[in-house]
């Protein structure tokens, strides 16, 4: 199962609160400390993914929509059959 952005960053803020404990012993704060470091990476991805998505979706409409302009629309590869002619001996 994967996780949320908002859920990475709610689990992070947990492991924080639990490194600034002061009644665990240095190495387990340290070993939260890192965990909580981890989980802020992984919402920050998170982000970085749901926001990449969503303009994908945006283009992906856009480019759905046909143009109203027909000058708009996509120029055709041209044939340059005309000129090779003279460039031939």
């Amino acid at each position: 199962m994967s996780l949320k952005a908002e859920q990475h960053s709610q689990i992070a803020a947990a492991y924080d609160k639990a490194a600034a404990d002061g009644s665990l012993p240095a190495q387990t704060r340290a070993a939260f400390a890192m965990k909580a470091d981890w989980f802020r990476l992984l919402a920050r991805v998170g982000e970085k993914r749901e926001r990449a998505a969503l303009i994908a979706r945006e283009v992906k409409q856009k480019a759905q929509e046909a143009p109203t302009n027909p000058f708009l629309a996509p120029a055709k590869p041209r044939r340059w059959r005309f000129a090779a002619r003279f460039t031939q001996n």
